[in-house]
């Protein structure tokens, strides 16, 4: 199965909505392969599989929690490994 053509928007979509997404793929090797192959040449010629979308919503709380830092004038910031568009609908 190829990747959707619009992938890279479909991406944007979901991490602008806040989710986090794992792209699934295979390629059936050898064992022999197996042994042998670099990551480089594993993560080519793939078969796609479809996106999995996780939501992690803030705790009903954090909210709360941020603004009183904020008012006792501490100056808060985000640290993330997500997307940026994830990131930033979280801090939003």
């Amino acid at each position: 199965m190829e990747a959707p053509s619009n992938y890279k928007e479909l991406l944007e979509l979901y991490s602008i909505k806040g989710f986090r997404i794992l792209a699934l793929a295979y390629k059936y090797i050898t064992e022999e392969e197996y042994h042998k192959i670099n990551r480089n040449d594993s993560e080519k010629n793939l078969n796609f599989l479809g996106f999995l979308l996780f939501l992690n919503p803030l705790k009903t709380d954090s909210n709360k929690v941020i603004l009183s830092l904020i008012n006792s004038k501490i100056n808060c910031k985000i640290i993330s490994g997500d997307n940026i568009n994830t990131t930033i609908d979280v801090g939003v």
